[in-house]
């Protein structure tokens, strides 16, 4: 029996397929793993580096060519396809730590949560320094042990890099993801983290998160050319606020607030003016108090994209030009 499926997103991944492919070949979880690599379309030799695999490890390794769909039509794909008890993505430019992979599938084997979070590294793209990224500060009592879901701090942080899936709960509860569309990890964290009754938090890294490429969707440049995908998955979360998750509505709120933060970011002021209050009419018109609690609780974190909406309104948007000529000097985003 399969314990893991890994699907792995690929487009024009020529450069990086290699090193994450590489970092599944464990003999000791080999026979474990079922890597489902979902060629999106590639127009270099993603297809071909990744049918290396599949012809050394027939086991192991799967390869799905298909149309350009973008990231959510990968996990669209993957997911009824799925083998494995477990489901994690990966990203074809990121990677697995070796014994945090070990151990996740000895954990996976003997344990039935809906969601495992694990602590992932942050890796700069130019000296391959590793931050840890860990979220559960507020909840270290719970280390290595399945506990409700609701029992987690609200402010905890869902990130697509730390969960992996009970493979059922997905398959049964299947919600399809934006295709053709920049920033859909967002709809996955909370389409199905918000189905998600227990969950098992283990203090393990396992994921290698690269950062600081041109090319990454969250590079700030690259969100302003995309700001219109960003708006439209901010709209498909508005359907799940207020259902009594706090992590869930924080999510959502800081999906907001990015929003606010890719508006403020765009070049031309008056462009950027309207588009801003262009997005407010829309996020009112769903529901005002997600508007003012994004606000507010940005207020109270001290965070300085929700003061910089604050002073905004409080002037009424006169002077605008002036306060949107600071923030683009100071580069306070």
């Amino acid at each position: 029996m399969k314990i893991l499926s890994i699907s792995v997103a690929a487009y024009n991944a020529e450069k990086w397929l290699s090193t994450c492919l590489d970092s599944f070949c464990i003999p000791e979880v080999m026979e474990s793993l079922d890597v489902i690599i979902v060629n999106d379309g590639s127009t270099d030799g993603t297809s071909e580096v990744a049918n290396k695999y599949v012809v050394n490890y027939p086991g192991t390794f799967r390869l799905i060519n298909k149309e350009n769909g973008g990231h959510g039509s990968t996990i669209n794909t993957s997911i009824p396809k799925a083998v494995g008890k477990y489901y994690k993505i990966v990203d074809a430019d990121d990677w697995i730590e070796h014994y945090g992979l070990i151990d996740l599938i000895n954990k996976l084997k003997s344990i039935d949560a809906d969601v495992v979070y694990s602590p992932y590294y942050k890796v700069n793209a130019d000296d391959f320094r590793k931050t840890k990224v860990f979220d559960m500060e507020n909840n270290c009592k719970y280390y290595n042990q399945i506990v409700g879901t609701d029992v987690l701090d609200p402010v905890f942080e869902i990130q697509m890099h730390a969960l992996t899936f009970r493979t059922e709960l997905l398959q049964k509860n299947f919600m399809a993801i934006d295709e053709h569309c920049f920033y859909v990890d967002m709809e996955y964290n909370v389409f199905y983290f918000s189905l998600a009754k227990s969950i098992y938090i283990s203090d393990v890294v396992i994921y290698d998160y690269l950062i600081g490429t041109n090319e990454q969707s969250v590079n700030m440049v690259n969100m302003v050319k995309r700001r219109d995908q960003h708006l439209r998955v901010c709209k498909r979360l508005f359907l799940f606020y207020g259902k009594g998750q706090g992590y869930i509505d924080r999510l959502i709120e800081n999906c907001i607030i990015n929003e606010y933060r890719i508006l403020i970011a765009i070049a031309d002021p008056i462009q950027s003016k309207n588009e801003l209050l262009q997005f407010e009419a829309t996020l009112k018109e769903y529901d005002e108090r997600l508007y003012k609690r994004t606000v507010l609780n940005g207020l109270k974190n001290k965070k300085q994209t929700a003061m910089v909406i604050w002073l905004m309104r409080s002037l009424h948007f006169f002077g605008y030009k002036g306060v949107h000529r600071l923030i683009q000097l100071k580069g306070i985003f």
